[in-house]
């Protein structure tokens, strides 16, 4: 039998590709294509001979994550994936250095500076009351946040970076609605763990109004997709442009700030984290809050920031229990 040394170096290199189970494979695929995309955007060869070159390489790519927002353990794994890819070249680099720099991730995670307030959906109702010719000024990006806060939204997902970063297969659009009598699904096309845009799943909203709450998310959509737009338009739009995320993130610290809250303590994050709140102080079962945020495991928890009159609740519930012992 010839052997040829190239096609030799191809299996081997197959053989560790799969080595990994095919979820954590198509996990370690994204990672290293978002390493790939920064490494482009910064112009840095992406397998640079040097092993200080690769070093920085890995450095700035944790720094590129912590900019994205990640939680720490996925940065964790984006890393370990791209470690997967470039097992090689990184084979020189010292690992103590990469442990460092995801430690100083983690700590910083843990800050109480990152760890944005929630808007709850009774925030909402009190900004609706107290700033309504303010909201009725930006609709557009009010909708986002009221979207945002009932559909657990990442603020990513609904909106760019931009105006000349939207994209068709990233961002929703006017042909991503399905309409009810009284909801409204939104396509969901891209998550923070899967950006190769192969998800397709649809984020039900339902009309308040019957119920007498403001702001309703569903009338907010029909108001910002009346006039028959194109279908292809993005479903955010203000002054002909898109919504892009730095307004939508001035607008929600402007606005919890006109009603008396600490508006530098709330940021994109506050959108997911108000949903996931909100769904905790309804009462909502663990399996309904896991489903209405797509969440597969207990990330949903990091969500949550109950205030205090339900930690309050809580200790009386101790102080009940209490009482039966003592009987």
């Amino acid at each position: 039998m010839n052997f040829n040394l190239q096609r030799l170096e191809g299996i081997a290199s197959n053989l560790v590709k799969h080595s990994v189970a095919p979820k954590t494979l198509k996990v370690y695929t994204q990672s290293y294509r978002t390493y790939q995309r920064l490494m482009s955007q910064i112009q840095r060869p992406e397998r640079p001979t040097s092993s200080t070159l690769m070093w920085d390489n890995l450095l700035l790519f944790i720094a590129g994550l912590n900019k994205l927002g990640l939680a720490s353990s996925s940065a964790t794994t984006y890393v370990a994936g791209v470690r997967h890819f470039l097992r090689t070249e990184l084979s020189t680099v010292d690992q103590r250095q990469v442990s460092a720099a995801l430690k100083g991730y983690l700590r910083l995670a843990q800050s109480p500076l990152n760890q944005k307030r929630p808007i709850t959906t009774g925030q909402l109702a009190l900004m609706e009351q107290k700033l309504q010719p303010l909201l009725r000024e930006m609709e557009e990006v009010w909708a986002v946040i009221v979207i945002g806060v009932f559909g657990l939204f990442r603020l990513g997902e609904m909106v760019p970076d931009r105006p000349s970063d939207f994209c068709k297969m990233r961002h929703p659009m006017i042909c991503d609605l399905s309409w009810t009598s009284n909801s409204v699904g939104i396509r969901l096309k891209v998550t923070k763990t899967d950006q190769g845009a192969r998800l397709r799943q649809t984020v039900s909203l339902q009309c308040s109004c019957p119920v007498g709450f403001k702001p309703c998310p569903v009338c907010l959509l029909r108001s910002v997709s009346a006039g028959n737009p194109p279908p292809g338009r993005s479903l955010f739009v203000r002054k002909g442009l898109p919504v892009c995320r730095p307004l939508v993130i001035e607008k929600i610290k402007a606005w919890t700030a006109g009603i008396g809250l600490p508006g530098s303590e709330f940021s994109g994050h506050s959108l997911r984290r108000g949903g996931a709140t909100s769904a905790l102080i309804v009462g909502l079962t663990e399996t309904e809050t896991k489903k209405l945020g797509r969440w597969k495991g207990d990330t949903y928890l990091a969500y949550q920031a109950p205030p205090d009159r339900v930690l309050a609740a809580l200790s009386g519930k101790l102080a009940l229990a209490g009482s039966i012992i003592g009987d």
